[in-house]
């Protein structure tokens, strides 16, 4: 059953605790998990540094940034911390970029950053894919361009090789099968091959800690929330089999809080 599923990352909490970067990327490799990764923001330490610490202290778990934020960095820089932690990593390094959130424009306008708007993002992240894969990089490093609405899904097609899908937490699978249709066309159109990305928001009868003051687990089921996962570890895994064969979902990201339940998927069968 596992080489059927996505592969699973975690997001750890990008706080600056050396004794955490020390344990928990050993703790989550030897548990059998694909990747760790973490945000950007403004208000926590650097994910590049952190991811290079995760490096340094495993020898195949994959690390991340999921995502880096518009406004907070020059194309050009991105390019250089890819090439250097892709080396770091040992060929390791998956780059997620992002349009970033609404309090962290506020952020970067306040620090005297330009203003972007959703245009400008979207050009900052093509930008920063072309620069990515100008670079003189050390092997291929796959980009994760987060997205959500129409035009945040086209641009991104053009020029990810992963999409993570932004959804509402009503989404339904139909949601997601005309975001996956929709994204894939355009990527048809540029000649490219994508795959896609989600970030579950519950298991069994909780909500993640991101999703506090949501809707209830109860409301989600009733409204047929897609990006719900049961409880039972063979559950999970069937329904993440199946997210895998109806709609391309390649790897899935999951709060830090839902790492036990997954371990569990990632046992069956070993």
């Amino acid at each position: 059953m596992t080489k059927q599923l996505p592969d699973i990352d975690v997001i750890a909490n990008p706080q600056p605790d050396l004794d955490v970067w020390r344990t928990l990327p050993r703790e989550l490799e030897a548990a059998g998990f694909h990747g760790v990764v973490c945000p950007d923001n403004p208000w926590s330490a650097d994910p590049f540094q952190l991811m290079a610490i995760a490096a340094s202290v495993t020898t195949t778990l994959h690390v991340g940034t999921h995502v880096l934020a518009a406004p907070l960095r020059e194309p050009t820089e991105v390019a250089d911390q890819t090439r250097s932690l892709a080396a770091l990593s040992g060929g390791r390094f998956c780059l997620g970029l992002g349009t970033g959130l609404p309090m962290i424009h506020e952020y970067a306008q306040r620090a005297g950053r330009p203003a972007m708007d959703g245009r400008a993002a979207r050009s900052w992240i093509a930008a920063s894919a072309r620069a990515v894969r100008a670079a003189q990089l050390p092997g291929p490093v796959p980009i994760t361009v987060a997205a959500g609405g129409p035009r945040a899904l086209a641009a991104a097609a053009a020029v990810a090789d992963e999409i993570a899908l932004a959804i509402r937490p009503t989404a339904t699978a139909d949601d997601v099968s005309h975001m996956v249709q929709s994204a894939n066309t355009v990527a048809q159109q540029h000649d490219r091959e994508i795959t896609f990305v989600v970030n579950p928001i519950a298991v069994g009868d909780r909500v993640v800690g991101f999703h506090d003051g949501g809707p209830s687990v109860a409301e989600l089921r009733a409204a047929g929330a897609f990006a719900l996962l049961p409880e039972r570890a063979e559950e999970i895994a069937v329904t993440l089999a199946s997210w895998r064969s109806a709609f391309g979902i390649a790897r899935i990201v999951v709060s830090e809080e839902m790492r036990d339940e997954l371990a569990g998927v990632l046992t069956l069968d070993r």
